[in-house]
């Protein structure tokens, strides 16, 4: 299974690769959409990283209001 560390550094890429693909998006909508969930990445790598310096062991975090499940 994959680490939590690794989990977060693979939201925190694909956040990136969103809002590179928005960047090139004439559509203003589509622009913010994929730049909210590019944000909804972050967050979840966020999540992940705050339990690994909690100590916290192994969880998966869920875009749906930050749930977790151990």
């Amino acid at each position: 299974m994959q680490s939590d560390r690794n989990r977060a550094e693979q939201y925190r890429f694909r956040a990136e690769e969103l809002r590179a693909i928005s960047a090139s998006w004439l559509e203003e909508d589509a622009r913010q959409m994929l730049e909210r969930v590019a944000n909804d990445y972050e967050r979840m790598a966020a999540l992940l990283e705050t339990r690994l310096e909690s100590g916290e062991e192994h969880a998966a975090v869920f875009a749906s209001g930050g749930e977790t499940r151990q």
